[in-house]
Order: C-alpha cells, then structure tokens, then sequence
C-alpha cells in the first residue's frame, strides 16, 4: 500500500485553509446569491425606471444596486487575492501559538491499508475507515481528504516522488472511496 512521512508546516495549513474558503460549496452559494441579488436589484431598477415610477423609488433602487455592485466587486477581489488570506490566517496562527498549541500537527506518518489509513503524530493514532472520506480535493501543492465538511487530512505533493505516483495514490484513494 501507500505510507507517507512529512512535517506539516504553517504554510501547509494556511494554504488549506486558503483552498477550503474558495473552494466551499457554501461560499460560492453566497458569491453566487450576492451576483444574482445584485443583477435583480439592477434590472429591478432599470425596469423601474422604465416604467416611469416615482423618482425616490428609482433613486433607492439605484443606490442599493451601486453598494450591492460594490460590495459583489469587493467580494470578487477579496476572493481572488490571497495577501489578505494570508495575512487573516497568519494572525489567527500567531494567536493560536500564544495558547501553546498550534490547530495541526507537525509530524505525520500515513498508512494506506486495505480497508482503512492509518494517520500516526506525536500525540495520536487515528484509524479512519474509507467511507469516511466524504470528498478528495486536490490543488497544486496538495491532496486533502475531507473527513468531515471542514476538516481534512492534508497530504502535501512534495511526498510524491513522481507525478505518476501522485496520479496512482489518487486513483488508489479514489477507488477505495468508491467501494465504501
């Protein structure tokens, strides 16, 4: 089977972190009721306007259409640049490390066995069956195995020797999913 030994760093998690907030199911709901209300909030107005209706009521609509359009153009920007991520993320480690523990363990060892894996840290042993992976992500510098929706074990691709073994770990992982 697969076995795996690597040192999580802060940027590993960070990275995860900063993968899970553009990548969740609920957050692009939100990105996308945001576009959607605003594109109504728009035609509403326009139709409004057309409809020759009192002016104080096209006003407010327009104003409410300008903010919600900026607000969809802020959002769109805060999405797509990770500074702010980072930065955000950075702080809550450094508050996190003022408690004495950091959220993720440095020292991992994975085990891939038939009917489950094995993750092994300096503090604990999990066994987790596969039916328990509730979904495989991947992004450039990882591979993360939700457990739940917003948890995952990160497995970073620097443990891969190759982009073939990668490639043969994801159709191994995938196809032990499928059977659970």
């Amino acid at each position: 089977m697969y076995e795996f030994k690597f040192t999580l760093t802060e940027n590993d998690y960070i990275e995860f972190n900063i993968f899970h907030s553009r990548n969740s199911p609920m957050v692009k709901k939100f990105t996308r009721f945001i576009y959607i209300f605003t594109f109504a909030i728009i035609a509403l107005a326009l139709g409004v306007n057309l409809a020759g209706i009192e002016e104080d009521l096209i006003l407010m609509l327009v104003v409410t259409g300008s903010v919600l359009v900026l607000l969809g153009g802020l959002l769109f920007l805060l999405k797509k640049l990770t500074f702010f991520d980072k930065a955000i993320l950075k702080l809550q480690m450094n508050l996190m490390k003022g408690n004495g523990k950091l959220p993720f363990s440095e020292q991992n060892f994975l085990q891939f066995e038939d009917d489950c894996f094995i993750e092994n840290t300096v503090d604990t042993e999990t066994k987790t069956k596969y039916s328990k992976i509730e979904r495989i992500a991947v992004s450039e510098k990882a591979i993360y195995l939700y457990l739940t929706a917003m948890t995952a074990n990160i497995i970073p691709v620097s443990v891969f020797e190759s982009e073939q073994q990668k490639e043969e770990f994801l159709a191994f992982i995938n196809g032990k999913v499928a059977q659970s």
